[in-house]
């Protein structure tokens, strides 16, 4: 298919790399950390489970420090609400304004973060079962293969065959499709694959967009597509990798 082409050749791509690499450059050395700092939007469904129900839409800030050892930090800040429709916000009134969202910002040992890259197959179809042995199987297997896809190759330290390995398990999804030539949210030019899915009433869509030079992925992002009976579609999560460095502490880099 286009999608299978088009990610065998970023598979190759990565492939050919000489060192063991995150998205922007080689893994740090041991006592260094790779820092990852993600922008985007959470949708928050029925916090209160109150009648009427109503939905939120968040902005989301998330950073992560990842050592070779899985250790690291966390920490996710949220910003102001927006709510996708007049009612969705007079619901959220007459349940009192509640607070739907927290901050984070936590600490890991070793392994509470990532695995050891040693464990992590690279062979495809075992990297696959490795993939779906960590899903939470709300979605379908489709959804639930990209959504780790992506937190794979946006932040864990692999070898060159373990990312490879990571397009090709995209490749083998019966329902991938290529969306072909786009920019992502900050401009910047990528490639799009996507898988669609039925979900309860509705169809969903599981987007990634990376750099066909690289390999990086720039934008992952999942959709609630509008239906025929005129319901609006909505994001329910979306992620923009803005920067992806090799740091030596856990503290934010300078700009």
């Amino acid at each position: 298919t286009p999608a299978a082409r088009a990610l065998e050749a970023v598979a190759h791509i990565a492939e050919n790399q000489t060192t063991t690499t995150v998205p922007g450059g080689p893994v740090s050395a041991v006592g260094g950390f790779v820092y990852v700092r993600a922008v985007g939007e959470q949708l928050i469904e029925d916090p209160s489970r109150n009648e009427p129900a109503y939905a939120a839409l968040v902005s989301v800030t998330h950073e992560t420090w990842i050592a070779t050892d899985g250790s690291g930090r966390v920490r996710v800040q949220y910003g102001a609400l927006r709510f996708p429709t007049a009612a969705d916000q007079t619901a959220w009134e007459a349940d009192g304004r509640p607070v739907l969202t927290r901050n984070i910002d936590d600490t890991a040992g070793p392994g509470g973060l990532a695995e050891d890259p040693s464990q992590v197959p690279a062979d495809p179809d075992a990297l696959q079962a490795y993939f779906l042995e960590r899903a939470n199987s709300q979605y379908p297997a489709s959804a639930e293969l990209l959504e780790q896809i992506a937190n794979f190759l946006a932040t864990a330290p692999a070898t060159p065959q373990q990312r490879a390995a990571a397009y090709r398990v995209a490749a083998k999804i019966p329902n991938i499709e290529l969306v072909g030539d786009v920019t992502d949210t900050l401009g910047r030019p990528g490639i799009a694959v996507a898988a669609t899915y039925a979900v309860d009433d509705h169809q969903e869509q599981f987007t990634l967009i990376f750099s066909p030079h690289t390999g990086d992925l720039l934008e992952a992002k999942q959709d609630i597509l509008p239906t025929l009976s005129g319901q609006a579609g909505l994001t329910r999560f979306s992620a923009t990798f803005t920067r992806v460095e090799n740091v030596q502490g856990l503290d934010t880099p300078d700009n």
